[in-house]
């Protein structure tokens, strides 16, 4: 019974940590999406262009860490979560 139980515990996280993970990818494409129009309306305004990069710098950061993290938690966990 209580194998039954840390195996049911295992897979609601492993469902939270994808659920988490896709989330956080579908926000950061829509950050890029953003970022991007910002860029294309800027009109040559260099505090416009700067603030569309920064988003989309921000959005990569975010998606690197979003990697990373996901590859940590495989490693870590036996088995991993995603």
């Amino acid at each position: 019974m209580d194998e039954d139980n840390s195996d049911l515990v295992w897979q609601r996280l492993s469902e939270i940590a994808q659920f988490l993970t896709a989330s956080i990818g579908l926000i950061v494409v829509i950050m890029i999406i953003v970022g991007a129009l910002q860029y294309t309306t800027a009109g040559g305004d260099p505090q416009k262009v700067s603030a569309a990069k920064q988003r989309i710098g921000r959005a990569l950061g975010a998606i690197l860490m979003l990697v990373f993290s996901t590859s940590v938690l495989n490693w870590v966990i036996p088995g991993g979560i995603l």
